[in-house]
């Protein structure tokens, strides 16, 4: 964005130029507890997992390993996931579509946390985040830079998100023309960061942002960008980074062909040209232009920032929506060009309600969709946007696999909720998960059951007085369908309504006082409006035991609800597909309750549809739903032996997992 120094982040899939194995990465904190990707593994929900710690095995402290499936790939005009994406589909174009963040202190957004989840509830794979300061003409240092950043590129990991580094100075560039040593120095930084982040898949370089130099300095430019980008190969191991570059005058897309037409600065063949539009641009326009560039040019193009001006040249809503409409519809989607709108912060969340006046949420949680018609941009988004699947691992260990028969002597049994990846899932707080631990043999000290896992971790200590051996469970219990795709016959097309928000984790509605005084409030609840049956079906990513069902209808919403919008009449069901056929597993009439929960014999799902027939207490047939919840359990055993000697303590002793079945 026009002057602003960036660092942006984007949910996805990370850049490759094959597939070998991991290099070692010695430095960067960015990892989930400092543990990046292991291999790709696969787990059946339902059934038990045995296994048997061995004395003499042990597990490192913290893995650096990365899998190479996540690293982004550069075919050609596309860009795409590697064949052995765990994430994304393996080896398609990946489409990044989401939102930028400016992380200033001119623009406080709310913390680093709630700006991923938001992304990750309307199912972004791009967050961009910027980190200039107010007075900073640029990061002269990269220890700077990075301390500024990197904590968002770890949250933005935690939550599968892949970061943009995006270096902008308010200069326009002309100095890494005429001045050598401060060119040296731009690069020497990009050498620094690219090997600080070397092994790291999630994050993408944005070298130079919106230059801004005359025509007979741009070639010179160009070839310094070129010097720039053979030096950070030079710097990165085998896997190579996804690099951005713009073009000339405010990387316009008017300008793209003249920039780069017929040279390619990559000698990796990993860099992809950016161009931001705005609303001086039409889609159509933008269009002619992109289509004239990838004619004669084998490379990729991404829409790394765009948006929505309102009031330019007297546009109004009616005009600014056509273009949001013609911009995603005409340029990004069918071409499948990656794009990140700007921002959270700046344009638009009175353009959503033209007599709001309120432009800036002030600090906190994000409450309003601030991105201009959240009814055009957060469906489209869920419904084309390159789709993240996380598939739920859980595993246990043991510390010994055999201890002392005396009552002292103790092993740690401890449960890590992993994915299909085998990388530790830590933003659960919203699942309301719990794990219950039981023993054959001896007894379990510690918080039993353990509720909550938000570090994605529990532990109990197994004691026994008395030989034998252990068959210690855990059994884990998550709401399954928090974050996950849904779809629906209909919905209120307003942000605070959307269909998203039944699986979000929140229920109650929150309002406070934005900075200019204007009174902010903002539903949790999804609202589907004319006349019914209304339907909900949630795609849980992979078939889990499920066996418990809860609903919160709009009377569970203390803060806004209605009891007398309370769900009358439903059915829910799972399908074998996300279009059915439906089959019932509860059917109630007559409810008047805020919160229902239905329980049943534990069955084995992935698609699950709320069917709604009578909507509420009234003749209102809108229907309203805080959210809907889908508990899945899982169970995992590991064995231990109680004996009159101990064996060598493991640090971790690890269960076997089965084959997968989804």
């Amino acid at each position: 964005m026009r002057g602003l120094l960036g660092l942006l982040l984007i949910v996805g899939a990370g850049g490759c130029v094959d597939d070998q194995p991991s290099l070692s990465f010695e430095r960067h904190a960015g990892f989930v507890n400092g543990v990046g990707f292991g291999r790709v593994v696969s787990f059946s929900n339902d059934s038990t997992v045995k296994g048997q710690a061995r004395p003499g095995t042990a597990k490192p402290k913290s893995s650096k390993r990365v899998s190479s499936g996540e690293w982004l790939r550069v075919v050609g005009k596309q860009i795409r996931t590697s064949p052995s994406a765990a994430y994304y589909p393996a080896d398609q174009v990946f489409l990044g579509m989401g939102v930028a963040h400016p992380r200033t202190s001119q623009l406080p957004y709310g913390s680093d946390e709630p700006v991923a989840r938001f992304a990750r509830e309307r199912h972004c794979n791009i967050l961009r985040i910027t980190t200039h300061r107010p007075g900073e003409g640029g990061p002269s240092d990269v220890d700077k830079f990075i301390a500024w950043g990197d904590e968002q590129v770890r949250i933005c990991k935690k939550h599968r998100i892949y970061s943009i580094l995006d270096w902008y100075h308010q200069s326009g560039y002309k100095f890494l023309v005429h001045d050598r040593a401060r060119f040296d120095a731009w690069k020497d930084f990009w050498i620094r960061v690219a090997r600080y982040y070397r092994d790291d898949p999630w994050v993408i370089f944005e070298i130079l942002n919106e230059p801004i130099v005359d025509q007979d300095e741009w070639l010179q430019l160009r070839d310094r960008i070129a010097d720039c980008i053979r030096a950070i190969r030079a710097t990165e191991g085998t896997r190579k980074h996804l690099v951005l570059v713009g073009g000339n005058r405010w990387c316009n897309s008017s300008h793209i062909s003249e920039s780069w037409d017929g040279f390619n600065p990559d000698p990796a063949r990993m860099t992809a040209i950016v161009f931001h539009d705005y609303s001086e641009s039409t889609p159509e326009k933008t269009a002619r232009n992109i289509d004239e560039f990838q004619k004669n040019n084998e490379i990729p193009v991404f829409g790394s920032e765009w948006g929505i001006k309102p009031g330019l040249k007297g546009a109004g809503v009616k005009e600014c929506r056509e273009q949001e409409i013609g911009m995603l519809d005409k340029v990004y989607l069918p071409r499948k060009i990656s794009e990140c709108f700007w921002s959270l912060s700046g344009n638009g969340g009175f353009l959503e309600q033209p007599e709001n006046p309120w432009k800036s949420p002030g600090p906190g949680t994000p409450l309003h969709d601030c991105i201009p018609f959240s009814d055009i941009w957060i469906p489209r988004t869920i419904e084309n946007a390159s789709r993240c699947r996380i598939v739920v691992h859980p595993e246990i260990s043991a510390s010994a696999g055999q201890i002392a028969a005396d009552g002292v002597a103790g092993s740690t049994i401890a449960l890590e909720i992993k994915d299909q990846a085998n990388w530790r899932i830590e933003y659960n707080d919203r699942a309301k998960d719990s794990v219950l631990f039981s023993t054959s043999h001896g007894n379990l000290e510690g918080t039993n059951p353990v509720t909550g896992l938000a570090t994605g971790t529990a532990k109990v200590v197994l004691k026994s007085g008395r030989p034998g051996t252990a068959d210690v469970a855990a059994s884990y219990s998550w709401n399954a369908a928090l974050w996950q795709y849904t779809a629906v016959d209909s919905y209120v097309s307003r942000p605070s309504f959307g269909y998203w928000k039944a699986v979000d984790g929140r229920i109650f509605s929150e309002s406070r006082i934005a900075r200019d005084k204007y009174k902010v409030s903002a539903s949790k609840s999804w609202h589907a409006k004319g006349p019914g049956p209304h339907w909900l079906v949630v795609d849980l990513g992979a078939a889990y035991t499920v066996g418990r069902f809860v609903v919160h209808h709009d009377g569970a919403d203390a803060a806004g609800g209605n009891p007398q919008h309370n769900t009358s009449d439903f059915q829910i069901q799972r399908g074998s597909t996300l279009g059915g056929p439906w089959k019932d597993l509860a059917r109630v009439k007559g409810n008047t309750d805020s919160v229902t929960t239905h329980t049943i014999a534990p069955v084995k799902m992935r698609y699950v549809r709320l069917y709604i027939t009578g909507a509420g207490q009234t003749d209102d047939p809108t229907a309203r739903i805080c959210e809907f919840e889908v508990y899945a359990t899982a169970r995992v055993t590991i064995q231990v032996k109680v004996g009159k000697s101990t064996a060598p303590i493991l640090r971790a002793g690890r269960g076997r997992g089965s084959k997968p079945t989804s």
